[in-house]
């Protein structure tokens, strides 16, 4: 039996899934973040200029590194072309999931899936930035999917082989890509779906996509590990912890306040154990839509197993939102399917309707939530860097920040990371000018603070959203915590341009 409101969609809607995503990019967009993405620019313009580039660290993502390249050598220098590669990653995962959800989802036809999926506030914001995140999840979900095929193919080593290289290609964009292993080993020791030995054309694939990097880098580096070491040693004993959480009680308990309470999520983890007791216990739910969907809650209780016990136990995965991005895709399409089996009883329609509209609603408030103004200071600096004949002073992480935003701009040699002079003109950007960081000591912020006297030019800052205001006007500001109600209200103070006083 299915949805009436569901059967109307047709052929058409994949297409209606697709649109929804890309509105919901449009609106909210934030580009260039001036994290690891300038890493990946960087490399990038290594590429072109230095062929062939090793780099350090984060450089040698090739999956990701490669296309922004080619983007940057077809499109030019700019911002979107810097996000282009993470967006056609993304837009084809999302094409190949809603394909199968709706293969297999006889009943719903992956109408909850689909929308679980292209309103996840991690997938559409992560998905508007140079991220490695979406490469990682595009080539183990293409890997999966493969994977899925050969339990149906009498050509297994085919298929598994071509699993495994792709999960080999995930593995070269980021080392986390590693956790697909514990996955299929789990099914290997289930003996899940096939013989045991089919599983080993799984690591035949990996190794042989693998071993060219290894190969690469023995050549190049004479260290064949050259980019996992980098990885694993990259943490310095003095690096400031990171409190990606909304809330923090005990480092223990960080990953998991981090999945039931941070906006990248909202409640998608909170029905994610009843979803997969509902998946394995329902005793009149078999057929390829329940097969899909255990399999899927496998991965991501695996994903999150891994992912959750790496930052208790070692420190070389801090516990952010975006390392859960396969756990999400996984729990969100199995949700949906989850939705779609109770929603063909009469009995369960009700519920599929109000569970499905409040993770909905509430992905969309969540993707309202999000800072997409991280570096509204270093964006604002490029925009004015050519609109006066002088130089401009600013702080030196606001120049370090904004670096590539002002090679696009042609605007580097006009500003200077240095005490303003008098009669100046002073760029005071607050996040980077009021904190101590590599290139400022604490006792060297007073230098980059505005005075008495200086001459106030323009102000600029973001729009505050509705939901800081109201926030405000009921007098809870304080209420919210700090990190959220930045998000909320405008992501960034603002900035000042001043002349310095005679």
């Amino acid at each position: 039996m299915r949805f009436p409101a569901v059967a109307a969609f047709g052929r058409w809607a994949p297409v209606f899934y697709l649109l929804t995503f890309i509105v919901l990019l449009s609106i909210f967009w934030v580009g260039y973040i001036a994290s690891d993405d300038a890493i990946y620019a960087g490399s990038a313009y290594g590429w072109l200029t230095h062929f062939p580039y090793i780099g350090g660290l984060g450089t040698n993502r090739y999956p990701l590194v490669m296309p922004i390249a080619l983007s940057f050598l077809l499109a030019g220098g700019n911002e979107f072309a810097l996000v282009l590669p993470s967006l056609l990653y993304s837009l084809a995962m999302i094409s190949l999931l809603i394909l199968l959800v709706r293969r297999a989802d006889d009943q719903g036809r992956g109408f909850w899936a689909a929308l679980l999926l292209v309103t996840s506030p991690l997938l559409v914001i992560q998905s508007t930035i140079a991220s490695v995140d979406i490469t990682e999840a595009f080539y183990l979900f293409a890997s999966f999917l493969v994977f899925y095929k050969a339990l149906r193919s009498e050509r297994k080593f085919l298929f598994l082989f071509l699993s495994g290289a792709l999960a080999g290609a995930a593995f070269l964009s980021r080392e986390t890509a590693i956790f697909i292993a514990a996955f299929y080993g789990v099914l290997f020791l289930c003996g899940y779906g096939m013989a045991r030995k089919y599983y080993w054309c799984i690591a035949l694939g990996f190794v042989a996509v693998w071993g060219l990097e290894v190969l690469f880098f023995t050549v190049m580096t004479g260290d064949p590990l050259y980019r996992v070491n980098m990885a694993l040693n990259h943490w310095a004993p003095d690096r400031p912890a990171e409190t990606p959480g909304n809330l923090q009680l005990h480092p223990l308990l960080a990953p998991f306040l981090l999945l039931l309470a941070n906006q990248e999520f909202m409640f998608l983890f909170w029905f994610g154990l009843p979803a997969g007791i509902y998946v394995f216990s329902a005793r009149d739910w078999r057929g390829e839509s329940n097969r899909l969907a255990r399999l899927l809650v496998a991965l991501g209780a695996v994903w999150l197993t891994c992912a959750i016990v790496l930052p208790i136990f070692m420190r070389i995965l801090p516990p952010l939102p975006r390392y859960y991005m396969v756990a999400v895709i996984s729990f969100s399409l199995a949700i949906g399917l989850v939705l779609s089996h109770m929603g063909a009883t009469a009995r369960g329609r009700n519920y599929a309707y109000i569970i499905g509209g409040f993770l909905i609603v509430t992905n969309l408030a969540g993707i309202y939530v999000e800072n997409r103004n991280p570096i509204f200071g270093e964006k604002d600096l490029a925009a004015i860097a050519n609109d006066y004949p002088e130089p401009v002073y600013t702080d030196p992480m606001t120049l370090y920040r904004a670096d590539i935003l002002l090679q696009w701009n042609d605007a580097k040699a006009k500003i200077k990371a240095e005490t303003p002079p008098a009669g100046a003109l002073y760029f005071y950007n607050p996040p980077r000018a009021d904190t101590a960081n590599r290139f400022v000591a604490a006792d060297e912020i007073a230098r980059f603070q505005p005075r008495p006297g200086w001459r106030e030019i323009r102000r600029s800052a973001p729009d505050p959203k509705f939901a800081g205001l109201l926030l405000e006007k009921l007098g809870l500001a304080d209420k919210v915590p700090a990190k959220l109600w930045n998000a909320l209200y405008r992501g960034h103070p603002g900035t000042v341009l001043y002349r310095v006083s005679e």
